[in-house]
């Protein structure tokens, strides 16, 4: 690991930061001093993320997640446009469940309902990722699809989510991902 690597992987962990104890003013200074650049490596296909696929589901996904339940879209939208390698990792599965989430916050388009549907069936052999985070990337799909289900009250479809959201409750990452989206007082209601 290279230091300019080292310090990108840092500040991203410190917005993580910074969002959680909403300390809002200090955000894009800082992801202003992350250099993408450092965190992906050419391989055969194009680029990987793979051996910084964590960093980038920190400011990809759980970030912008957290920025979205407490309604910080203008924030939310300057990081994405300080991310400035989308090209480079376009064909990553963390990048497109990224921009399907957007369409979700944004209320763009279909919501991001048809690539979160494609996740769950499997299909998603197109995209690179970590054999590792598969796992968290389904149960980050199904926690968005499910407050896409309640938004649209389509609560049988939901009903047919509620057990891989508890699974996942039960860990850090998904209690936080499922209270972020306000889900929780869902999976108690008809027990």
């Amino acid at each position: 690991i290279n230091d300019d690597e080292f310090v990108s992987k840092a500040l991203i962990l410190k917005i993580w930061g910074l969002i959680y104890y909403e300390k809002y003013d200090e955000i894009i200074d800082t992801a202003k001093r992350i250099d993408f650049t450092k965190l992906i490596k050419k391989s055969k296909k194009g680029y990987s993320v793979e051996l910084n696929e964590d960093s980038m589901y920190y400011y990809l996904l759980a970030c912008q997640n957290a920025l979205y339940s407490k309604n910080k879209i203008d924030l939310m939208k300057q990081l994405d446009d300080l991310f400035n390698i989308k090209e480079e990792v376009k064909d990553t599965l963390v990048y497109a469940l990224y921009e399907a989430n957007k369409k979700f916050y944004y209320k763009e388009d279909d919501l991001g309902e048809k690539f979160y549907k494609d996740i769950l069936d499997g299909n998603y052999n197109q995209y690179d990722y970590s054999k590792r985070l598969i796992g968290l990337y389904k149960n980050i799909t199904t926690v968005m699809l499910s407050r896409l289900y309640i938004d649209k009250d389509r609560l049988e479809e939901f009903d047919k989510l509620k057990e891989d959201l508890k699974f996942f409750s039960k860990s850090k990452i998904g209690e936080r991902f499922i209270q972020e989206l306000k889900i929780t007082k869902y999976l108690k209601e008809k027990e």
